[in-house]
């Protein structure tokens, strides 16, 4: 495995441990401030500030989220994650895939996908101004 894959890979893997313990600031301080986020429905957000208010007015909706990497790979400058979702909401629960880039050891870009019926977080939880269209994969 490259060093850029293992550096990239803690990053993401820090990233998520500051995510399942619903500590936004641990996980801003793994995100560019660039960063653009993609959720299933293709809709974005970006930068540091918007996914701080959206992450936080996330995990007071959903208490009990978890994402569960079961396997992390590289493919083409990308870091690609395997997983599940604990949570309330049946919408979330779901295998999922998520296709991230790092750079610098933060976090640039990070898309999910997912099986099933998935909710359009981007959308519901983004402040209007800071809300992107869904982007083109």
């Amino acid at each position: 495995m490259s060093m850029f894959f293992q550096t990239s890979k803690r990053a993401i893997e820090r990233y998520i441990t500051a995510m399942n313990a619903h500590d936004v600031e641990g996980m801003l301080a793994f995100v560019a401030p660039h960063a653009c986020f993609v959720d299933s429905q293709g809709d974005a957000i970006s930068g540091v500030n918007v996914l701080a208010k959206v992450m936080r007015r996330f995990f007071e909706i959903e208490p009990r989220f978890r994402l569960i990497p079961t396997e992390i790979a590289e493919f083409r400058g990308a870091v690609l994650i395997r997983g599940s979702v604990e949570a309330d909401d049946p919408d979330l629960l779901h295998d999922s895939l998520w296709r991230t880039r790092v750079e610098h050891q933060r976090l640039v870009f990070w898309q999910s996908f997912a099986d099933g019926k998935a909710a359009p977080i981007a959308r519901s939880l983004a402040p209007r101004d800071h809300f992107r269209p869904p982007v083109q994969t």
